[in-house]
């Protein structure tokens, strides 16, 4: 009797594995993947994963865009609660691109901020 259940358990933990494998790896998104999913307006896995290079040390290729993507993808989930604390661990883990971090965004990386945000305070020459 305490083979059956030994195997059946075996069995379900194995499964459980081979189910929830796919399902995990699946969201892992290239970097490029991940600018293509917020083109497409996948916004959660374009961030989950655009942010989660942007925080670390190494960083991306296009740094400073990925961070604005980030903000962006924040703004349409209708989280732009979480872009201080975002913007302070990019700074963190990059210090020497703090400009690119807190200057005012130009052209087409601007980022609609509602007025009572944090985020969106007033840099000088800004009007």
């Amino acid at each position: 009797m305490k083979r059956i259940a030994l195997v059946v358990t075996l069995l379900l933990i194995g499964w459980s594995l081979l189910v929830a494998w796919p399902v995990a790896r699946a969201a892992e998104l290239t970097v490029p993947d991940a600018r293509a999913a917020m083109q497409k307006g996948n916004y959660k896995d374009a961030y989950d994963n655009l942010s989660r290079r942007v925080i670390s040390a190494e960083g991306t290729d296009q740094l400073s865009s990925d961070f604005m993507f980030c903000l962006s993808a924040l703004q349409a989930l209708g989280r732009i609660e979480e872009a201080d604390d975002f913007r302070e661990k990019a700074i963190a883990a990059h210090p020497a691109m703090v400009f690119a971090f807190t200057s005012p965004p130009t052209g087409a990386q601007t980022v609609l901020l509602p007025e009572n945000h944090a985020s969106s305070r007033r840099f000088p020459g800004q009007c």
